[in-house]
């Protein structure tokens, strides 16, 4: 997750980026929304996916077309793996193309490749209306995943 600090004043420590922030202590549960404060964008989160078992070595589709709000103009996503054990998984999405109607006719593209239970993605600028989401496993052993999508809207 990336947050924008400020000074006491108000003014930002960093006018171009926010910055990095593990949620380490918190009592988030699956279905509650991420705590956040709303100010300059707006950001708003939901549900990609709950559930999703995926194999050892295997890629699954999580989300096949998940609409996003018409002003977003980024998305990341926050994954968690439900039995807090740390391995290897790549998080690859896609967007569809306007112009073929509702056709993802591209390769997926990875949002990272992350070796800790739970993780958050760096945003990425939206190129569709619609979001498709796949997990690939690279661990030797099944893993059950929840997934988020955080859209920054305009």
């Amino acid at each position: 997750m990336y947050v924008k600090v400020t000074t006491q004043d108000g003014n930002p420590v960093s006018s171009t980026n926010g910055f990095p922030v593990q949620l380490t202590g918190s009592s988030l549960q699956d279905d509650q929304a991420l705590p956040v404060k709303q100010t300059g964008s707006i950001v708003t989160d939901k549900v990609a996916f709950k559930n999703l078992t995926v194999g050892a070595g295997a890629t699954v589709q999580g989300v096949s077309a998940l609409s996003l709000d018409d002003r977003t103009e980024a998305i990341a996503v926050f994954i968690k793996e439900t039995s807090n054990i740390d391995h290897s998984y790549e998080v690859l999405y896609r967007f569809n193309i306007p112009s073929a109607g509702s056709a993802f006719s591209y390769n997926a593209k990875s949002l990272g490749t992350f070796t800790t239970r739970s993780d958050t993605s760096n945003f990425v600028d939206r190129r569709g209306s619609t979001l498709q989401l796949l997990v690939k496993n690279n661990d030797t052993v099944s893993h059950t995943y929840n997934a988020y999508v955080i859209e920054r809207i305009r």
